[in-house]
């Protein structure tokens, strides 16, 4: 069983360089990073995380999201 890191609304990692050292300090092949495609919205374009996180997604996660509906979120 493998231990996937999630970033949640909850500004612990908000760029996606933070994540690869944040993994990096953890250097473990059993900790890598569940990508919440929907999470990120908050955080910048989804696909930067993608090249930065590269191999070290374990699990992606792809739903829907609204920026009309805003969820009371400040993006950018």
């Amino acid at each position: 069983m493998k231990i996937a890191i999630e970033n949640v609304w909850n500004d612990f990692l908000m760029k996606p360089q933070q994540a690869k050292d944040y993994l990096a300090a953890i250097n473990s092949p059993w900790v890598g990073f569940h990508f919440d495609i929907g999470n990120m919205i908050k955080f910048g374009p989804s696909e930067e995380w993608v090249k930065v996180l590269g191999k070290n997604i374990l699990k992606l996660h792809v739903k829907d999201y609204s920026i009309a509906k805003g969820f009371g979120v400040k993006l950018g």
